[in-house]
């Protein structure tokens, strides 16, 4: 049994996702306000308050969650009690240093493993060279 279509104005009635979605797509395809509500059953104010709502919504940043690690917070403290004190830059250099002699030493140990490493492949080759002789 098919239900009768009627053409009366849905005033007062909650608009639909259908209904939303058509309504976008109507008003994106260059249809007038007047034209897109007579095809809905709404009114052309109800089209154009609904329009701009929909636009102005669409046009708000979405707020989005963000979730951090434990760990993460107690740095984020931990940098900011640090820059919080007085000799706040004292610290900072300090800690500048600090990163700065550690990568010396990583560099200086670097060239006595590749030394070390050279040293060997040397009195192997002389080691080999004189078992030849």
């Amino acid at each position: 049994m098919k239900r009768k279509v009627v053409n009366q104005k849905r005033t007062n009635q909650h608009w639909t996702d259908r209904e939303l979605q058509r309504l976008l797509a109507l008003s994106e395809g260059g249809i007038k306000h007047a034209e897109i509500a007579k095809t809905m059953g709404r009114s052309e104010t109800a089209v154009k308050i609904k329009l701009s709502k929909l636009i102005n919504d669409m046009s708000k940043p979405k707020k989005t969650v963000v979730t951090v690690s434990q760990e993460a917070v107690d740095k984020w403290d931990k940098l900011m009690t640090c820059l919080d004190k007085e000799n706040a830059a004292d610290k900072s250099k300090n800690l500048l240093d600090r990163a700065i002699n550690r990568m010396r030493m990583h560099k200086w140990m670097y060239r006595l493993a590749w030394f070390a490493a050279i040293t060997g492949a040397v009195l192997v080759a002389l080691l080999v060279e004189r078992l030849m002789q």
